[in-house]
């Protein structure tokens, strides 16, 4: 069967673009997708009442105005409950609201003084050349702070030394503003302009994170197929050929570059790329717990503790029951299926995501531009988290799906 365009993946990005390209006036596409259902990480399944977005935590909050206007084409806004982000920091025995940089006016005031002097040892980034991002921690962040939080903190997503990580996570960390830290101290409590990401955002009222990724997949649904394992992936001429079953000019990838060395015949000038394009799995774990504060979340570096992440349902879902409370943690650091926790508790649910976040490893970029530039005169091209092989949450993806239609057609 011959197509215009052929996606392989059916998560937010693959469906989003479809949808997209629907819009635009192309109906002859196809979506592959190798999961018995499509959603991906944006997944989200009703247990025993508890509203569990399967993928980890997933909550709308955009810079680009297009991708709201996207979003609420579909599913509209009065459909959405808007929150004020509580967010914490648990450092030993202290909790702090997040950002803790501009909280840490609520330590005791010996402890305050501490992390303040260990800012004596930021460096001028724009004159030092960082290797990667250990050092830019370290260099941004003053020894303090990278030790007790940053660090830890980091290790426990991504299970390898943050030395061997390179600097693309940076943009998810702003420079540090000596002034704001001494402001937010003198004043009890931060500039909000300054917190750099979900001061505020949206959460569906009825269904979790899945119900903004059925509104756009219900419109597509008959173009996806399902249970596809991509064996052979190969050029004639000017079409490219899937298991000689579909065929089309124009191939947009949106799944993990590496499920696809093999199929694509392994090509030898780019097997050392592919090797260096790394992933971790993070599960996500349900437990109950009695309800106790109003915070959405709370960030864990403590390497004692599994989790480096603890969601509290209920208070952004709030039809979901009031004892909720799921933890993500890397698989690496995962107890195991039916073991007891750190908190000496068993989860009532599990969900193992193979492919969570794609590792910012060194040189991961240059591995994925060599790939990208390689296939791209080819007419097949890579978009989203997968596709790019970078930390982009769904509401990029969406953009990303935007831009590349604009420049398409």
């Amino acid at each position: 069967m011959d197509y215009d365009f052929i996606i392989i993946g059916a998560g937010i990005t693959g469906v989003s673009l479809g949808r997209l390209l629907q819009l635009k006036g192309v109906d002859n596409f196809i979506i592959l997708e190798s999961n018995s259902e499509a959603g991906g990480l944006c997944r989200t399944k009703n247990i025993k009442g508890h509203i569990v977005d399967i993928g980890g935590g997933h909550f709308l909050d955009s810079k680009y105005p297009e991708v709201y206007k996207f979003i609420f084409e579909h599913l509209p806004k009065k459909e959405f409950n808007e929150f004020e982000r509580i967010s914490k920091v648990k450092i030993g025995d202290y909790i702090l609201d997040y950002p803790f940089e501009l909280n840490l006016w609520q330590l005791p005031e010996e402890e305050c003084k501490k992390y303040v002097l260990s800012l004596e040892s930021i460096k001028n980034l724009k004159n030092k050349s960082i290797k990667n991002f250990e050092e830019y921690v370290k260099f941004n962040f003053g020894n303090l702070i990278a030790e007790k939080y940053m660090i830890p903190y980091n290790k426990k997503i991504w299970g390898v030394d943050l030395k061997y990580l390179d600097t693309d996570l940076v943009y998810k960390t702003p420079l540090t503003n000596i002034t704001d830290i001494l402001n937010s101290i003198s004043f009890k409590k931060p500039d909000p302009s300054k917190i750099p990401s979900h001061f505020k955002f949206y959460s569906p009222k009825k269904g979790g994170f899945q119900t903004i990724f059925n509104s756009i997949y219900e419109k597509i649904s008959d173009k996806v197929v399902l249970n596809y394992q991509i064996k052979k992936i190969k050029k004639d001429k000017d079409r490219w050929i899937i298991d000689d079953n579909y065929r089309s000019k124009v191939v947009i990838n949106t799944a993990p570059w590496p499920s696809l060395f093999s199929a694509l015949g392994s090509p030898q000038e780019l097997k050392n790329d592919f090797d260096n394009l790394k992933s971790n799995s993070i599960v996500v774990s349900l437990f109950e717990e009695k309800k106790i504060n109003n915070w959405h979340w709370i960030y864990i570096p403590d390497e004692e503790v599994e989790s480096h992440r603890k969601i509290y349902i209920n208070n952004f879902y709030p039809e979901s029951m009031p004892n909720g409370i799921w933890g993500e943690v890397n698989i690496m650091r995962w107890p195991g299926k039916d073991n007891k926790w750190s908190n000496n508790k068993k989860p009532i649910f599990e969900h193992i995501n193979e492919f969570a976040y794609p590792i910012p490893s060194l040189r991961h970029r240059e591995s994925m531009d060599n790939i990208l530039n390689y296939y791209k005169s080819k007419n097949l091209f890579g978009i989203g988290r997968w596709g790019t092989w970078s930390h982009k949450n769904a509401d990029v993806c969406i953009h990303d799906c935007i831009k590349f239609v604009e420049d398409l057609i």
